[in-house]
């Protein structure tokens, strides 16, 4: 006995609801995690020296690469959180940084040198904004993407068991979610792309 091919999904389908559901239930997960105090919160940061956090390190390569020129990224003032991740996630920090300085928070919070342990509550909320942003926009999408993928099969009577499990899973990944949401990085950028 064949089974007659499945028809296409409508608007309205389940799949469709249970991807954004999926896809609404991660996005507040990462959210949650962002309301969570990070490393060197609420550390005295008045020294040009003092070292912050989490926080810090990434508003501090949105300054160096705003105002820097590219040949000094990676060798001006190593010794105060110098950038030390690949080039793709200093062009991320540009690209934040200079939204930043000429769209939401003005030219402050990533002045060069001046700005050093700034910690204002509504550039970390931007901040967390742009992380989130970003993996939706590239993680999420790859992954819905592949999971639909390596799932489609019209004789596949597992298709959407499959596929759930594969966007859960993979929009579920604790390490991910933790590191970039938690600690204001970007590695869900270059994960989507490569995943694209």
């Amino acid at each position: 006995m064949t089974l007659p091919p499945p028809s296409p999904p409508s608007a309205n389908s389940p799949s469709r609801t249970i991807v954004t559901v999926i896809c609404l239930c991660c996005i507040m997960l990462r959210t949650v995690i962002g309301f969570h105090k990070h490393s060197g919160q609420g550390e005295n940061h008045s020294g040009l020296a003092s070292y912050g956090g989490d926080y810090e390190a990434q508003r501090h390569w949105m300054e160096l690469t705003l105002h820097l020129p590219l040949k000094q990224w990676y060798t001006y003032d190593t010794d105060y959180w110098g950038l030390d991740y690949p080039p793709l996630t200093a062009y991320v920090s540009y690209l934040c940084g200079l939204i930043s300085e000429k769209i939401f928070c003005g030219p402050v919070p990533t002045a060069l040198l001046t700005s050093r342990g700034y910690e204002e509550d509504f550039h970390k909320a931007y901040m967390r904004a742009t992380v989130l942003l970003l993996d939706v926009v590239i993680y999420f999408t790859a992954v819905l993407a592949i999971a639909s993928a390596l799932h489609h099969h019209p004789m596949n009577r597992n298709y959407y068991y499959y596929y759930y499990w594969t966007i859960g899973l993979a929009l579920t990944q604790p390490a991910l979610i933790l590191i970039d949401h938690g600690h204001f990085q970007y590695n869900s950028v270059a994960l989507g792309l490569t995943l694209w």
